[in-house]
């Protein structure tokens, strides 16, 4: 009995083993996303968990692995955000880091299931797998030059009109040419007048060149309006313009006036939650202006989206990616707009001197320099505070006037936005009289 006891107790310590070892087991499989095989790893399995190497797998499923700053923390990156590794979640095997599939299940809103036919793991993931037979570009390729260049000096377009004027048996004509073209890497226009009786002159004639993103000067014969509350003057002088924002104001025309006028594209940025690797829309009254990836956090953000130009209609839907046709929410908003109103953290600035009036002259048969006046001078400072404060602050000196202005443009309420100036003459030749005056409250929707 005793033989039979002892033999019966090696068989019960060597059992749990046994079992453990019958749960656990390794095999070569497969990786296939939507159908596409991205390669091939060795996968543990246990208990019918899928233990997959995960620099490995990372590579293959586009991610990367990447450590917290304390040194201990390991982070999945991947194209639509990073999601921490808990510990519960990994495992070591022969000096390698293995990752469960119910981290994948999980924390990132995915599936991972076995085929058998295919011997392998099919994966359904929030964004898409490059794979492994991606080739990078070769970093060794020399980019292409052009053999011939632009000239420096252009003429791209003529623009004639001709009018005729009959009054009281009294005809007259009226011509204007409008030459454009390019020069010295910026562009150039000239206007010219002529009633082909006495009266010809140059009206117009400017050169503006962008020296970088974001700044821009002017050299020429200028009409400059600010503000309202500020006159409008003609110079021959340079004006210089600056924003950190430079595609809220695109050059969409070239004309002598002010460079960065004080109406902007209205944008703005919306920021919401919804589920992991969904998909959420954003609609501009009743058309779809963008579409962007939930990210691992469950969240989702539109950057600078433009707007309409009084009043936009907004709504945002949000879609599982595994049913992309039925909305999981929508939300529905309306703003009342501004093209006053700069976006937050924007900033304007720009400045300018020269002589007041045409400095080559009315009659340019007579071949004089006359028709100025005095010393012009002016700037404008515009700062976006928030998404419903605008503060603007301008100075401009002529006819021996100085006059200074601050303003606010602001959102009352989502239907109402309203803008209030005060500009003070501080400097006049002839008196010293102080005036102030202040701009209406506009209202939409």
């Amino acid at each position: 009995m005793s033989g039979l006891a002892a033999l019966l107790l090696v068989l019960s310590v060597l059992a749990p083993a046994s079992e453990a070892f019958a749960k656990e087991r390794r095999e070569v499989l497969g990786i296939f996303e939507n159908g596409k095989e991205l390669g091939a790893i060795e996968v543990i399995i246990d208990n019918g968990v899928h233990h997959v190497p995960l620099e490995e797998f990372a590579g293959l499923v586009g991610a990367r692995v990447e450590p917290g700053k304390d040194g201990k923390t390991i982070f999945l990156a991947t194209k639509i955000g990073r999601a921490k590794v808990d510990d519960k979640y990994l495992s070591e095997k022969d000096n390698l880091v293995f990752i469960s599939q119910k981290f994948f299940e999980e924390r990132l809103s995915a599936s991972v299931k076995f085929n058998e036919e295919e011997y392998a793991l099919e994966l359904d993931l929030p964004w898409k797998a490059k794979g492994a037979a991606q080739i990078a570009p070769s970093k060794d390729v020399e980019p292409l030059k052009a053999d011939v260049g632009p000239s420096s000096f252009g003429l791209s377009t003529i623009h004639g009109n001709s009018y005729f004027v009959l009054d009281d048996d009294l005809a007259s004509w009226f011509n204007t040419v409008k030459f454009t073209g390019h020069a010295m890497g910026g562009v150039w226009q000239l206007r010219y007048e002529d009633d082909l009786a006495e009266n010809r002159r140059l009206r117009d004639f400017v050169w503006l060149k962008e020296l970088d993103e974001g700044s821009w000067v002017q050299i020429g014969h200028q009409n400059i309006s600010l503000h309202p509350l500020l006159q409008s003057v003609q110079m021959t002088g340079v004006q210089y313009a600056w924003t950190n924002v430079p595609q809220d104001f695109p050059q969409q025309r070239f004309r002598p006036g002010e460079i960065l006028n004080r109406h902007s594209r209205q944008q703005r940025s919306f920021r919401g939650r919804g589920p992991i690797g969904g998909i959420a829309e954003i609609w501009i009254n009743d058309r779809k202006k963008g579409t962007t990836t939930i990210d691992l956090n469950g969240e989702y953000e539109f950057v600078n989206v433009q707007l309409g130009s009084r009043q936009s209609e907004i709504e945002i839907r949000t879609f599982d990616r595994r049913n992309p046709t039925t909305p999981v929410e929508v939300r529905r908003s309306t703003i009342a707009l501004s093209d006053l109103m700069l976006a937050p953290g924007t900033v304007t600035a720009m400045g300018g001197t020269g002589v007041g009036g045409n400095l080559i002259g009315n009659q340019l048969g007579d071949f004089s320099f006359g028709g100025y006046e005095d010393l012009v001078a002016f700037g404008l400072v515009r700062y976006g505070l928030s998404e419903d404060v605008t503060l603007e602050a301008a100075i401009e000196t002529s006819n021996q006037r100085a006059t200074t202005l601050m303003g606010v443009i602001g959102r009352v309420s989502e239907n109402i936005v309203g803008a209030a100036s005060v500009g003070v003459p501080f400097f006049r030749a002839k008196s010293s009289t102080v005036t102030a005056a202040s701009n209406g409250l506009s209202a939409a929707g």
